[in-house]
């Protein structure tokens, strides 16, 4: 009759045990882990759509700019009805969870990312982020402004206006005035330079919507196209020219390249050169347009650069180089604009100052200048500067 397990046996089988132990341990707290980690994510995953859904009903509170984030506390969601779990557990710790969700803009595919993150905001938003926080730390919905950023036009808009120097037409002085639809600088040397990266540009006009329209401050020569008779804007060499340059990597502008605003409208309208008043002037431009992302100067930008009234009223009166910083930068020479005229092969062009109407022939115009025109979105933002020509507002 066997009286039971020998020692040695029951060493044999606590080794064998040990082993197994050793063997399956590891991979059943691997097991647990993975598990927690699954459902951790799961949980996430919720809580970022939940953020979503919460945008979605709350647009009021996103940057309309897209300059700055919004940061929701993991209680907002709570509060607000997003979230019906009052305590929600981290399954990795067994803590609670109460961290912040990032709602930040994404130029590239213009939409909008959520992210959470473990830290509460007031630990996890650090100065250098910019962006509202939207809390109930002390009990009620509260906004907390963290380095907040204003658009760049925004910005030069509320300089001019809460200094008490915002002109209007009648005015005499250098600077921003208001046209009721646009704002635009007027004068012979307005505080309106602009630099990104090594190149200067100078503000031609902020719409409504706080979008900077734009013109390089050096011009390029080129012939309007390599035909005899007039080709449009689109399909002519200026343009081609106009479009490598932008799309050059080398050039400061390509970093800004998904500032710029696609499909801008460009005014094409036929203009003639009879008497006409710069409203008028506006009206027979705005009779055609066209899309694209880069331009020229219309003969409107270069009429209402002056502060001469005679201009304003006629803008064939030969008086529109004067006190007009448009006139200075591009000097005597000859620049090629926008404008196309009534004439058959004929376009409209700035030459010694003056507006003159021009015949498309070839190769011959290649001493005729280019100053490429360009609209910025609202999402840019100035980090430095005043606007002078030493002291230029930078782009970031």
């Amino acid at each position: 009759m066997k009286k039971g397990f020998t020692l040695v046996e029951l060493l044999a089988v606590i080794i064998i045990l040990s082993v197994v132990s050793i063997l399956v341990f590891p991979n059943v707290i691997e097991i647990v882990n993975q598990s927690k980690r699954n459902l951790y994510n799961v949980q996430v995953a919720d809580i970022e759509l939940e953020s979503k859904n919460w945008a979605l009903e709350n647009p009021d509170k996103l940057d309309k700019y897209h300059l700055n984030s919004t940061f929701l506390p993991l209680l907002t969601l709570k509060k607000d009805g997003f979230l019906e779990v009052d305590d929600l557990e981290n399954p990795m710790n067994g803590k609670e969870m109460n961290g912040c969700i990032e709602i930040k803009y994404n130029p590239s595919t213009s939409q909008y990312t959520y992210k959470y993150y473990d830290d509460t905001c007031s630990t996890y938003v650090t100065d250098e982020m910019h962006g509202t926080i939207y809390s109930y730390d002390n009990g009620t919905l509260e906004k907390i402004e963290k380095n907040v950023l204003t658009p760049a036009a925004k910005s030069v808009i509320d300089y001019y206006q809460s200094n008490g120097i915002m002109n209007s037409i009648g005015g005499t002085t250098d600077g921003l005035y208001d046209l009721g639809d646009t704002y635009v600088f007027r004068g012979s040397d307005p505080s309106n330079y602009l630099k990104i990266g090594t190149e200067k540009y100078r503000i031609l006009s902020i719409d409504k919507d706080y979008r900077m329209r734009i013109i390089k401050t050096t011009g390029d020569t080129t012939n309007w196209s390599d035909d005899t008779t007039y080709t449009n804007f689109l399909n002519s060499k200026v343009s081609t020219s106009l479009i490598e340059y932008l799309e050059t990597e080398t050039n400061p502008i390509n970093a800004f390249k998904d500032k710029i605003v696609d499909g801008t409208t460009l005014y094409v309208g036929p203009t003639s050169s009879s008497v006409m008043s710069y409203n008028v002037l506006k009206s027979v431009e705005a009779t055609s347009t066209i899309s694209n992302k880069i331009g020229l100067i219309n003969i409107s930008d270069y009429v209402i650069a002056s502060l001469d009234n005679n201009c304003i009223n006629n803008v064939y009166s030969g008086t529109c180089s004067n006190t007009n910083y448009l006139a200075s930068t591009f000097g005597d020479g000859s620049v090629w604009t926008m404008n196309p005229s009534v004439e058959s092969n004929k376009t409209m062009i700035i030459q010694n100052k003056n507006i003159v109407s021009y015949s498309i022939n070839g190769t011959n115009d290649i001493t005729f200048k280019v100053y490429s025109v360009i609209n910025m979105n609202s999402n840019t933002f100035i980090s430095s500067g005043t606007g002078t020509s030493n002291d230029p507002y930078v782009l970031n």
